[in-house]
């Protein structure tokens, strides 16, 4: 079970980072979404990564406000 908030390795790349979004696909895939740390000028982007090749490095104490308002996005017009 991932846990949001928590920090990962990908076994394969090294990539460390906090889980910051979690899927399961219908086909069975599960992935979690990896943001790295960056550094004090950049932002590095987050990867989805296979969640069979997360180790868990860590918990972290990350208390975020959840909010309702959905994806940033419009939803297409059909």
């Amino acid at each position: 079970m991932i846990i949001l908030g928590a920090t990962y390795v990908d076994g394969i790349s090294g990539l460390t980072g906090v889980a910051v979004g979690h899927v399961e696909y219908i086909t069975g895939c599960y992935q979690t979404l990896i943001q790295p740390k960056g550094k004090k000028d950049s932002k590095p982007e987050p990867h989805w990564i296979d969640d069979q090749r997360l180790s868990l490095v860590r918990t972290n104490n990350i208390k975020l406000k959840k909010s309702n308002d959905g994806f940033d996005k419009p939803a297409n017009k059909i």
